[in-house]
């Protein structure tokens, strides 16, 4: 009965024929969409959480990814409850891109599939052709096998490929409808280089806005990389080469708004074409994007994943999935703070000072990538002790936005 349902869902949508025409016969209710990005995901077969696994994490920047498993699978459960149009998955699919982990996450995807929600899907810059693509087992790790553009495709090929109106030849780019007066632009800035698209990408992006805009539909993009400058300490590498044409045709053509990740922080910047940075999945808050279309607005707004109420029904045990969220921030708070107390060792300055700076550092930074408002007021002398000492500039720039929300939008459509 449910693939039954599914595919009579899938005919009355008609989004599912390869071409430039919106279809007739289409929805009347507004749209529900999901966003996650930077999951991060590593499959259990090629990684057993030991040592060697151990030193990778707990060097990087607070990813809580000896629970991505969990993570995974409370992320799935909540879509099958929610019942979004479609769940749009921003890149950065696997940890380090192995072919085992892109293969193991298409199962999961398909579980959506069978739930009827449909699963759009483009890769980040750690997706592809990966030489850093590894297994860990107990104090080792070796290389494994990666993928390339086309085994992308062929792989993902359900989760929005096979589906699309169009394809671009150049990227794995594609135009999806949701419906006869909404369309999603998942845009690859994989495809040309470092960050970039090629200039036929571009050409073939204002095609498809153009076709849309004749179409009467409205589009929401998305893509890993981002359009605008989130922090005037992250550009290069961050920034889509082209973000400034994009934006320029994304204005003319009328874009709704931009999703995207990369960052790992949640950030909007405003705009003629507002863009959402959404905050990594693997990261806490772990938390995902719901956008809700109703062709007067569109909405954003974040919603944190509960893992201990899915490891309470599940019937686990492990005191830090029962109590994840608490265990998530703090494990953030306790990579970046060891992080900066290793690279202020040589600093001259005496461990009291060390060990005060680094946990300031920490609780600042995971306020900053959780995009809530907050106050910097009592880390004040240790703020000035830090700009006296250390002074580079990023921990100005997370104090810059300490008042500011950025995890709820709204446009206004005209």
């Amino acid at each position: 009965m449910a693939a039954w349902l599914a595919a009579l869902f899938f005919l009355l949508t008609a989004c599912g024929a390869k071409e430039d025409v919106p279809p007739e016969t289409c929805a009347a209710a507004p749209v529900t969409l999901v966003q996650a990005t930077d999951l991060h995901y590593i499959s259990p077969t090629i990684c057993d959480n030991g040592a060697a696994f151990h030193t990778l994490v707990e060097h990087s920047d607070g990813k809580a990814m000896f629970y991505i498993q969990e993570i995974l699978e409370t992320f799935v459960a909540e879509m099958e409850e929610l019942k979004p149009d479609a769940v749009l998955l921003t890149g950065d699919l696997t940890l380090l891109g192995a072919k085992a982990s892109h293969e193991d996450l298409v199962k999961l995807l398909e579980k959506l599939q069978e739930a009827g929600i449909q699963a759009l899907v483009i890769p980040g810059n750690h997706d592809l052709d990966s030489t850093s693509a590894l297994s860990f087992s107990g104090e080792d790790y070796a290389s494994t096998d990666s993928i390339t553009a086309d085994e992308f495709e062929a792989l993902y090929a359900p989760f929005g490929p096979e589906q699309a109106l169009s394809q671009d030849e150049h990227t794995l780019s594609y135009v999806y409808a949701l419906r006869k007066d909404l369309r999603v632009l998942m845009l690859d800035a994989n495809g040309g280089g470092w960050c970039s698209v090629p200039d036929e990408t571009v050409e073939w992006v204002e095609k498809q806005l153009k076709a849309a805009k004749k179409a009467g539909a409205k589009v929401i993009a998305a893509s890993h990389q981002n359009i605008d400058i989130h922090n005037p300490r992250f550009t290069w590498g961050y920034q889509i080469v082209e973000g400034d044409a994009l934006a320029a045709l994304y204005e003319k053509y009328g874009v709704v708004c931009n999703l995207s990740g990369h960052l790992h922080n949640q950030h909007i910047v405003g705009g003629a074409v507002p863009e959402v940075a959404t905050s990594a999945l693997s990261i806490a808050p772990n938390q995902y994007g719901i956008i809700r279309y109703n062709g007067k607005t569109c909405s954003y707004e974040t919603k944190q994943l509960d893992v201990s109420t899915w490891a309470e029904k599940n019937g686990r045990t492990d005191p830090e999935l029962l109590d994840f969220a608490a265990y998530s921030a703090e494990f953030m708070v306790s990579v970046n703070r060891d992080k900066t107390a290793a690279k202020l060792a040589d600093s001259g300055l005496d461990e009291a000072d060390i060990a005060l700076l680094a946990d300031t550092f920490g609780r600042l930074n995971a306020a900053y990538f959780a995009g809530a408002p907050f106050d910097p007021t009592p880390y004040e002398a240790v703020v000035e002790l830090w700009q006296a000492k250390v002074g580079n500039g990023y921990l100005e720039s997370v104090l810059a936005g300490a008042g500011e929300e950025h995890r709820v939008l709204t446009v206004s459509l005209p």
